[in-house]
């Protein structure tokens, strides 16, 4: 079946109940994101040094007393665009996020962390980092697929994210700081 036939069976247009309907019957557990202009991503889950970086910062967070850390927890982006549904690899929360069943608003987000991949890559650095910047989130961390793991770090200022002074770093240098010095 091609891209175009598949896409021909989908509601138009989708909202973030028919995104978590498919989620929830994938048997394979890739991931769905929807944009908030209405375009849908199908992601794979992530590999094992994927998962590593992800683990090694929420030990990081929990070490130093942030409670409220979530790996792949779906947000809801609320954008001039419309309704968008996004599964940061990494979630930072104070305080604890809404129940909801799915996609949770952003209110209380202290920062979301994405990690590179080949197949997302485009899409983390770009679409993403507007997307979340018009959604209000405050700070946006991306970590590279270099050997080093590089962190780049942005902050939003007067709706647009600005790289952190002395940003982008190797993540063994930010594992060796705490993260209040980057959550002020």
């Amino acid at each position: 079946m091609t891209a175009e036939a598949f896409s021909s069976h989908l509601p138009q247009p989708l909202t973030l109940d028919d995104v978590a309907l498919m989620a929830e019957a994938d048997p394979y557990s890739r991931f769905y994101e929807l944009s908030p202009t209405g375009v849908l991503s199908v992601m794979t889950p992530p590999g094992l040094s994927h998962a590593q970086v992800a683990t090694r910062l929420m030990l990081w967070f929990g070490e130093h007393g942030y409670r409220e850390v979530f790996q792949n927890l779906g947000i809801r982006t609320e954008t001039s665009e419309g309704t968008g549904a996004r599964i940061p690899d990494l979630s930072v929360w104070n305080p604890t996020p809404t129940a909801y069943p799915v996609w949770v608003p952003v209110d209380g987000l202290l920062v979301a962390v994405e990690i590179l991949s080949r197949s997302t890559e485009l899409t983390d650095r770009i679409e993403k980092r507007e997307e979340y910047a018009a959604a209000g989130i405050t700070r946006y961390w991306i970590v590279g697929r270099d050997k080093a793991n590089t962190v780049t770090m942005l902050v939003l200022q007067d709706g647009k994210y600005e790289e952190v002074e002395g940003s982008p770093r190797p993540l063994s240098w930010l594992l060796n700081t705490t993260p209040q010095q980057h959550l002020r």
